[in-house]
């Protein structure tokens, strides 16, 4: 079912333990590893280091998963 938490709200694929592994923000709002890589591959020079949620907005920094 759509909005299933076994899957990313972004992409819509099921979270495994590969490249669609769940992450966590900030704001408590999930998505996979693979939506995560490619919002901090497109993040302008005044967002480096910190990621928006695509669902909220609300900035998470990047120390989370380093």
């Amino acid at each position: 079912p759509a909005g299933s938490e076994d899957e990313c709200p972004i992409c819509t694929e099921p979270y495994d333990d590969q490249r669609h592994k769940p992450a966590l923000l900030n704001c408590n709002h999930g998505l996979c590893r693979a939506c995560l890589r490619a919002i901090m591959d497109t993040a302008a020079g005044a967002e480096l280091g910190r990621v928006r949620c695509p669902i909220c907005r609300q900035k998470t920094p990047m120390l989370v998963w380093e």
